[in-house]
């Protein structure tokens, strides 16, 4: 399996939903080919316009926000816009006060 974003990332949250590529194209707008999903989660090209209807695909299957930047995180984060935003702020104000002690 492909371990690097976005395609890592659309594989785990169509996992997540339980999901088959089929049923995610079939969600996607603009209208992205189960093929071409397949092949960007087997670590194949990808386009803006396909991830934009991928994420579309996703979130509209989440009923949550999902976006193109999302799914471009690094895999270890590939779940976070399933986060609820306070524990998106919490997390941000996290790595900035670590970053922050870092710099003194």
């Amino acid at each position: 399996m492909n371990n690097q974003p976005p395609g890592a990332n659309i594989y785990r949250l169509r996992n997540l939903l339980d999901v088959s590529i089929r049923e995610l194209a079939e969600h996607t707008r603009p209208s992205v080919h189960y093929a071409t999903i397949s092949r960007i989660e087997n670590g194949g090209g990808f386009t803006k316009y396909s991830l934009s209807g991928i994420s579309f695909g996703l979130a509209t299957l989440f009923r949550r926000p999902i976006s193109v930047q999302d799914i471009m995180l690094p895999t270890e984060l590939y779940a976070w816009p399933l986060l609820d935003n306070d524990t998106q702020k919490r997390i941000a104000n996290q790595i900035g006060d670590e970053t922050d002690r870092k710099g003194e």
